[in-house]
């Protein structure tokens, strides 16, 4: 872990102690919950200034859906999510701290796990893929990067920073955001993903644990890619001969390029792995005879003293044969490429024939290391290469003899690393070249030495760095354009070579070297030529075979949305009808029936609208005592549609409130005007109408007392007039 100088102090609340470690995502610190005092990792996302604000909206979608998604899950294998955030423009996550090392490491350390080992962390990283299945989320990035292993030799999964969940129909953008080497065909061809793809990760994780290769190596996406898509990996058995038989079909079968040939889940794959390692004698016999191993960090792998012996001695052979293949394939690469003419820098007090194209500057000029029995001073058994008065004679078992050259000059040490070119002790060559550098920065010869001995172990990268360098100083030597050359082309940078090679073929004097060169490049023209007709009849097929796929997919959407326009036509959902009638002419203008039942549709949508315009209408005149309103515009509906129900409904309640409205009126004008036998009669109507009208009832009720009042108060009044009648006049 590191802390750089230009590491944030802080993050939100947390404090940062450290680095852990930096991807292309962004950056990953170590930091302390200063409430608590939690040790945490912080991750970062990365916001870059060149990118578009859809470009930047996207990184933040991917970084907030890691913490959302991963943020669900609590399992003991899954790193847990505590905090997401953001501070001055800068989105993180807040997560567990892992103490220990990925399987990446273990991996790069060449460190063997035993089978059992093996099949522990396994069935820790199943269970947890498993239980994100459960919950209905996928990785989608399993490798061993983002597998952790602690000092006890628990696993955890970090990174669900691409993680989906199983029912979502987003389509991958992967520009590859996932790493090819381990991700299922599938979601390399960008087609639906599912827990197999998982399973297909984590199988491509264990391979590479088991054998220490990966499944689907490759120097580029594309060959990785191709392998993934087209090609079956090495048995692991031929890799790792002591693993088990049974072990072959079960790979295989979990790097199947079919989802449906794969096992179905993470519980599967692993259970396929414990049955036959449970059930077979072999396996069971190997166990018994070795002792118990732990995982610890940083080594992981515990061997027993016993085994450790045993270890070391295949340890020991297999350095020796890996020894002897590279001192061959070294040997047969230097006669095929003619690194035995690597040029040689040497002081300017030497005799330089103009004819192997000497390039005199910096601290010395350009000579070939290849001697020939024809050259002067040189008998037939001896070969002699003159430096500043001193003389190395060189046998014919490329043994030397010299007197010691002056390792405190650049020349010296330039010497000194042509010896150990002699012996092909191309390391101790380098340390040389590095001193005599690091006292004469700009000796290009020097420079370009490096890079030939770069180039012969392959590390294409440094020995482009020292080729260029040397270009830098001395834009006149041509030897580096053609190495630049020779590796552009072995990288299958064809137009790259090409430009190298015009640039030798500029500069150097050496005509027949200037054919050779010629003619390449008239092969890599050729090549190239070639490449581009096939990569436009490629273009070609493709557009093609997108055009079919594109007709196809049309033709199928159209058959959908005319027969669900169809459906819903007949289902009187007119407006949406119309939609998908549409949405069949603008794939297909010309499609006649689409026209026809676009235009009945539009029709019967339109009249449709009308009716529930007034149908709201005549409910709100309802609402507000309109009844005579509401009537009009129910008659108004039934007239566009006999059949409307609802309207029929509602001019029946209309006419039945319009009605009762009129007895009611009438009756409470009878009780006031005191004929309640009219009042009595309104109001029954009223009750005819709606039974559970109280007021109704109440004024009945009113009318009949009153009435019975109006009876007993009559024959009082007559009483009393006849009464009157009888007394004498004048009373």
């Amino acid at each position: 872990m590191t802390s750089p100088a230009n590491a944030p102090q802080q993050i939100g609340k947390y404090r940062i102690t450290g680095e852990i470690g930096r991807g292309g995502m962004g950056v990953v610190y170590k930091a302390v919950d200063p409430y608590i005092q939690r040790t945490l990792a912080i991750k970062t996302i990365c916001i870059h200034t060149e990118k578009t604000d859809e470009e930047l909206k996207k990184w933040k979608t991917r970084f907030l859906r890691e913490a959302r998604l991963a943020g669900k899950l609590s399992h003991p294998n899954i790193v847990t999510i505590h905090d997401v955030g953001e501070a001055s423009g800068l989105f993180y996550i807040a997560m567990e701290y892992v103490e220990g090392r990925s399987l990446r490491d273990v991996i790069d350390s060449h460190e063997k796990l035993s089978f059992e080992e093996i099949q522990g962390l396994l069935e820790q990283i199943c269970d947890a893929i498993s239980y994100a299945h459960d919950n209905n989320i996928l990785h989608c990035d399993i490798k061993p990067d983002n597998i952790l292993v602690d000092s006890r030799g628990n696993a955890a999964i970090v990174d669900f920073g691409i993680a989906r969940t199983t029912t979502s129909d987003l389509t991958s953008t992967l520009s590859l955001m996932v790493t090819p080497s381990y991700a299922a065909p599938e979601r390399i061809s960008g087609k639906e993903v599912g827990p197999s793809s998982d399973v297909f990760s984590i199988a491509a994780t264990v391979y590479e644990l088991m054998t220490g290769e990966k499944p689907f190596p490759g120097d580029n996406i594309s060959t990785v890619i191709k392998k993934i898509l087209y090609d079956e990996p090495p048995e692991p058995t031929s890799l790792s001969p002591e693993l088990p038989d049974e072990i072959n079909a079960i790979i295989s079968k979990a790097l199947a390029k079919e989802p449906e040939d794969r096992y179905r889940n993470c519980r599967d794959f692993y259970g396929a792995i414990a049955d036959f390692n449970n059930t077979t004698q072999r396996l069971r016999n190997n166990i018994e005879n070795k002792k118990p191993k732990t995982l610890t960090a940083p080594t992981i792998q515990v061997f027993p003293q016993k085994h450790r012996k045993q270890n070391h001695l295949k340890w020991a052979l297999s350095v020796g044969m890996v020894l002897l293949i590279v001192g061959l394939g070294a040997f047969f690469y230097v006669k095929k490429t003619g690194l035995n003419e690597i040029p040689i820098p040497f002081g300017p007090s030497q005799d330089i024939d103009e004819k192997r194209d000497p390039v005199v500057g910096g601290s010395g000029a350009v000579y070939s290391s290849k001697i020939h029995t024809e050259d002067e001073d040189v008998g037939a058994d001896k070969k002699s290469v003159v430096f500043k008065n001193a003389v190395y004679k060189i046998g014919p078992d490329n043994s030397s003899s010299p007197s010691l050259p002056d390792l405190s000059t650049s020349e010296g040490c330039i010497l000194q690393a042509k010896q150990f070119l002699d012996k092909e002790d191309y390391d101790n060559a380098v340390v040389s070249l590095k001193k005599g550098l690091a006292l004469a920065p700009d000796n290009y010869n020097a420079h370009y030495l490096l890079g030939s001995i770069f180039k012969v172990k392959e590390n294409y990268d440094e020995a482009v760095v020292e080729y260029k360098k040397a270009l830098s100083i001395e834009k006149t030597f041509s030897l580096p354009y053609k190495a630049l050359g020779e590796i552009s082309e072995e990288k299958g940078e064809t137009e790259e070579a090409l430009s190298y090679y015009q640039k030798y073929c500029d500069i150097t004097s050496d005509e027949a070297n200037v054919r050779e060169v010629r003619e390449r490049m008239k092969q890599l023209n050729a090549t190239l030529q070639e490449a581009k007709i096939r990569s436009e009849n490629e273009k070609a097929r493709m557009v093609a075979e997108s055009l079919k796929k594109r007709q196809e997919k049309e033709k199928k959407e159209i058959d959908k949305y005319f027969k669900k326009g169809v459906r819903l036509l007949h289902d009187r959902e007119f407006s949406q009808a119309v939609t998908h009638f549409r949405k069949i002419l603008a794939l297909d203008p010309e499609h006649k029936q689409a026209k026809s039942l676009l235009k009945q549709a539009q029709g019967e949508a339109n009249r449709k609208k009308n009716i529930d315009q007034l149908c709201s209408q005549g409910v709100r005149a309802l609402k507000k005592g309109d009844y005579p309103g509401a009537k009009s515009c129910f008659t108004r509906v039934l007239k566009l549609d006999k059949a409307h129900a609802s309207a029929k409904k509602y001019l029946k309640e209309a006419h039945t409130k319009e009605m009762i409205t009129y007895y009611f009126t009438n009756g409470v004008k009878a009780y006031n005007e005191g004929d309640y036998e009219q009042t009595m009669v309104h109001f029954r109507e009223v009750l005819k109408l709606d039974s559970n009208h109280e007021e109704a009832r109440r004024y009945i009720k009113m009318a009949k007392l009153e009435s019975m009042d109006q009876q007993l108060e009559e024959p009082q009044e007559n009483a009393f007039e006849q009464s009157d009648a009888k007394l004498p006049k004048g009373w």
